[in-house]
């Protein structure tokens, strides 16, 4: 997972935009909605740099602005711009691949989780140790078991995920210009 990360570090890239599906732990929200990514749990139990250090990062990865602060404010400057409405939020990444129980999304939730999801936290780890500026967007794709009485398919994940594509990249196109005159 932190290959690609390092590879694009590798050639030149100071700035990624890490994008994902996700499941709402929150009950005022609903699939199609977009979540800026302002922080995440780690709740896999692993860290993708454990291990011997690549020496192109530090040991131990200062983590007090994981998302950078600058990018969250052009990703809801874009937003607000195209009119896309969207919540900042806490993403929690867990293992997978099967969906999160009642108690489990409570549980996120009580942690502060606004959206949940089997990606982008070992990439945002890699992009930090490389030096990497971060931004993140979640799709809301579903609602976390219990804020639903709809049982979770992965069909209709995906396919509220392609209901929202042209959304989503007229979203980053917005994004991309408003920071292509800072990198």
């Amino acid at each position: 997972m932190i290959y690609p990360v390092r590879v694009l570090a590798m050639l030149g890239v100071k700035t990624v935009v890490l994008t994902n599906a996700a499941g709402g732990l929150r009950g005022d929200v609903k699939p199609g909605d977009l979540m800026i990514i302002s922080d995440h749990i780690n709740m896999t139990g692993i860290n993708p740099l454990r291990g011997e250090n690549w020496a192109r990062g530090p040991r131990f990865t200062d983590m007090t602005e994981a998302y950078d602060v600058e990018l969250i404010e052009a990703l809801r400057n874009a937003m607000n711009a195209e009119g896309v409405p969207h919540f900042d939020g806490v993403y929690v990444g867990v293992m997978g691949p099967s969906y999160e129980t009642a108690a489990e999304v409570k549980l996120f939730g009580q942690m502060g989780g606004g959206a949940v999801g089997m990606s982008t936290v070992f990439e945002a780890l890699a992009a930090r140790h490389a030096g990497l500026r971060v931004a993140g967007l979640s799709c809301i794709t579903n609602l976390g078991t219990g804020l639903s009485t709809q049982k979770l398919t992965h069909d209709e994940v995906k396919e509220v995920a392609q209901q929202t594509e042209e959304l989503f990249a007229r979203t980053l196109k917005r994004f991309a210009r408003e920071i292509a005159p800072t990198l």
